[in-house]
């Protein structure tokens, strides 16, 4: 990556590296292919994982340098937008690699260009952490927002890396704040409504749910309608789940919804189907077996996930205080044990991270 990023600077004489400061381009077009490259990656391919959204965001991108090869932003913003794509490789294979070095290269090259612009210090920050050097990414997209105080992206990225940690309470003020400087932008709502969730505040959720669908009504994120899902069934809004399955599976028949059927039936008095669609569905999904009163399987689920998610660990615990689905079997001793695990995980990232609600003071 260094010599891939060497190339790309190299026609750059020291003279000319120390002279660029400006944070805008010196080339009108440039800055208009710029802008375009950030609407087809933040605007379009970050929410469709759509190939033609990526593709024509990576040629504005490119046509942005090839205009001015001296603009930082425009190559951290290429390394942005190969990021987002990196997470949508499967983890077997040499694309991961190869994405990784594009990543690394670009964000060298905008680093020794400016290495004060914000944007390239968020850019480092979620090339950090998808390297899980998570102290670095967070080090890094602070100082992206003391550059920037109106980065909106720095402060939704903050709440992601927050949010994975467990810190439940400063993610939701940094997607609020987030949402402060851009009510528009619906990803922060998406994120934000799952946190209400977690921690039992129904109702903001449905409301954070509801503006989402009044910005954007065609939402391609699989996750978002499996969050919205599982609080209409926390609602005990069942005919207005089966509604929602039911339209889901016409729009969008490659996703999986079984694990919900599971649970639709199970409330219908359906057990026999419950438990074929069960048997269906290809994800850890513990609310169907404890519904089904399959308590044993459900506590094994939630072993295997303890075993093989250590980044999710410190999440779970605050997840599982606040779900109803987890009621019954909440004096378990084999699921005592892990909330007690999971809670010194929390207690020891909230010790360490807790401090950064100063940036938003």
């Amino acid at each position: 990556s260094q010599a891939i990023a060497s190339n790309l600077i190299a026609t750059l004489s020291p003279q000319e590296k120390i002279k660029i400061k400006t944070n805008r381009p010196s080339n009108t077009e440039a800055y208009e292919y710029y802008m375009k490259g950030r609407y087809f990656h933040l605007n379009k391919y970050f929410y469709s994982d759509n190939m033609e959204d990526f593709l024509t965001s990576e040629k504005m991108f490119k046509a942005a340098i090839k205009l001015d090869p001296n603009f930082a932003d425009s190559y951290a913003s290429l390394a942005d937008l190969y990021n987002t794509y990196y997470y949508s490789l499967p983890d077997t294979g040499s694309e991961k690699s190869k994405n990784m070095q594009l990543q690394e290269a670009y964000l060298d090259t905008a680093y020794q260009l400016d290495p004060n612009s914000a944007e390239v210090l968020f850019t480092k920050s979620n090339v950090q952490w998808c390297k899980n050097e998570v102290d670095d990414a967070i080090a890094s997209v602070k100082k992206a927002i003391f550059k920037n105080k109106n980065h909106n992206m720095a402060y939704f990225v903050l709440g992601v890396y927050l949010q994975d940690l467990g810190i439940v309470d400063l993610a939701i003020k940094y997607y609020t704040k987030a949402i402060e400087l851009n009510p528009l932008s619906y990803h922060n709502y998406v994120w934000r409504s799952r946190l209400f969730y977690d921690i039992g505040e129904f109702k903001k959720a449905e409301i954070d749910i509801e503006k989402v669908l009044e910005i954007e009504s065609n939402i391609r994120f699989n996750f978002f309608y499996r969050n919205y899902l599982l609080l209409l069934i926390t609602l005990k809004k069942y005919d207005n789940t089966e509604k929602l399955l039911i339209q889901l599976e016409k729009m969008h028949p490659e996703w999986e919804f079984h694990g919900f059927w599971s649970i639709i039936y199970t409330i219908k008095g359906e057990k026999k189907r419950a438990i074929e669609a069960l048997k269906k569905c290809p994800w850890d999904f513990t609310p169907p077996y404890i519904l089904l009163g399959l308590k044993e399987e459900a506590i094994n689920i939630i072993e295997k996930i303890y075993r093989d998610d250590p980044g999710g660990r410190s999440y779970w615990y605050i997840t599982s205080k606040a779900s109803p689905f987890y009621d019954s079997i909440r004096n378990d001793p084999r699921f005592q044990k892990i909330l007690e695990k999971t809670k010194k995980i929390y207690e020891a990232n909230l010790k360490k991270y807790g401090d950064i609600e100063e940036l938003i003071e």
